[in-house]
């Protein structure tokens, strides 16, 4: 895949990709599907924090506890989505869940209180 100009991506596994990145470097960071498969997501988010350079943005994307009954009854009662992705949640979220997270990884809402957090549930 050819990647757009001024753009690089990085796609792996967590663990192989994030020791290989320097630190401050990254305007934009995103999670999209990952702090719900971690047993440890507040490991993951500071390393992400770590990342970033100053005024650089962290996206994450999570399934909210209200999502679980659809997310689930698609895949076991529908069979429109495979289970496999699923069964391995260890954690849906709402804002109550990852504010304390964002908080404890360094994340500060008076360092931009416009754009920290941004919670949608």
């Amino acid at each position: 895949m050819r990647e757009p100009e001024g753009f690089t991506f990085h796609e792996g596994t967590i663990d192989e990709t994030l020791p290989g990145l320097a630190p401050g470097s990254f305007d934009a960071v995103l999670l999209i599907s990952v702090l719900e498969h971690l047993w440890e997501p507040l490991a993951v988010i500071g390393a992400a924090r770590g990342l970033l350079r100053p005024g650089g943005v962290l996206l994450i994307n999570v399934p909210t506890w209200r999502g679980k009954f659809f997310l689930e009854f698609s895949a076991f009662s529908l069979g429109s989505v495979q289970k496999s992705r699923w069964t391995n949640h260890k954690m849906y979220y709402d804002k109550r869940d990852l504010w304390p997270l964002l908080v404890r990884a360094g994340f500060r809402p008076e360092q931009n209180p416009a754009r920290l957090p941004q919670v949608r549930a």
